[in-house]
C-alpha cells in the first residue's frame, strides 16, 4: 500500500482515483489507455474495466498555465469531489 500524506490538504500530483466501472453489455475494452470521466481523460492501461483519475488531470481544451497564472477551471480532483459527493 503506498499513502501519501500532505500538509497542505490539497490534490497534489499524485493523488488520484481508482475505479472499477464494472463490465457492460456487450463487453467493451479501450485498448488506447485513455477515456474520460467529465471530459477530464482518466488512464485505462490498468485491468478490463479498470481506470485511474489523477487529481491534477485537466481537460484537453484547458489553457493550463498559457496565460499567467491558468485558470483550471475543472480538473481531476473536481471529478473525484464530484464523486465523493454523489454528484453526476
Amino acid at each position: 500500500m503506498d499513502v501519501v500524506t500532505t500538509g497542505t490538504f490539497g490534490p497534489m500530483c499524485s493523488s488520484g482515483m481508482f475505479l472499477n466501472l464494472g463490465h457492460s453489455k456487450p463487453r467493451i475494452k479501450d485498448r488506447r489507455g485513455v477515456c474520460c470521466l467529465n471530459d477530464v481523460p482518466c488512464y485505462t492501461g490498468l485491468a478490463a474495466v479498470d481506470v485511474y483519475i489523477g487529481a491534477t488531470a485537466l481537460p484537453e481544451e484547458d489553457p493550463r498555465n498559457q496565460v499567467y497564472p491558468g485558470e483550471f477551471k475543472y480538473g481531476g480532483g473536481h471529478v473525484i469531489e464530484d464523486f465523493v459527493g454523489g454528484r453526476t
